[in-house]
């Protein structure tokens, strides 16, 4: 039986396919004939379909970079993998596990903050840039060391002489507040620590 417009798509592709050359055996349509144009022509509920899942897919992304921002994930996973490079142990499975249960149990208000750099690794930082031993560093090397560590160095005038003890004390609260904020990311307002981060002395 010829198909004539209006009937399933499946009969005009099915009878379309045999061959063009047949079309006026096959198809009643006046010329030019719109029975295969239409196959390959978008419904408007095709097109709102894609539009639909287009919107999902972007919102989906949007509530992931804010999540992976809002929480500092991505800060979170470097400073993770940094510990256990510095750390160095034998099972670093069991020690990441570590790692977390501490930050857990500082978020909760018990336990001291798992830091990056011991005052030992601190010292040396400070020690390196005071080659002299002239008791100070001048404000391009402050930078250079909060940088080294991977903090954000504060702002302080060009000319500025800082205390290589002071410089010691700071980088070490410094680091503990960075790490606290890190911990206390995304926290509920019932966590002990929440409202309780160290100030920085800069």
């Amino acid at each position: 039986m010829e198909p004539s417009c209006g009937e399933d798509e499946e009969s005009v592709k099915s009878y379309a396919s045999k061959s063009l050359s047949d079309h006026g055996r096959i198809c009643n349509c006046s010329i030019p004939c719109q029975c295969i144009n239409q196959l390959d022509t978008p419904t408007p509920m095709r097109s709102s379909r894609k539009f639909v899942l287009s919107e999902h897919v972007l919102g989906i992304v949007s509530n992931t970079e804010s999540y992976l921002k809002e929480r500092r994930i991505t800060e979170l996973v470097r400073f993770l993998l940094t510990k256990i490079l510095v750390d160095a142990p034998g099972g670093p499975l069991e020690h990441l596990v570590k790692i977390l249960d501490d930050c857990m149990l500082y978020r909760a208000g018990f336990g001291r903050l798992p830091v990056l750099y011991e005052e030992r690794h601190l010292k040396a930082v400070v020690k390196s840039f005071d080659a002299g031993q002239r008791g100070w560093v001048n404000a391009s090397q402050l930078r250079r060391a909060y940088i080294t560590l991977g903090l954000n160095p504060p702002k302080i005038p060009d000319d500025a002489k800082i205390p290589t003890d002071e410089l010691l004390k700071n980088l070490k609260n410094d680091q503990e507040i960075d790490l606290s904020e890190l911990i206390m990311a995304g926290a509920s307002d019932g966590d002990s620590r929440k409202n309780n981060t160290p100030v920085s002395s800069f």
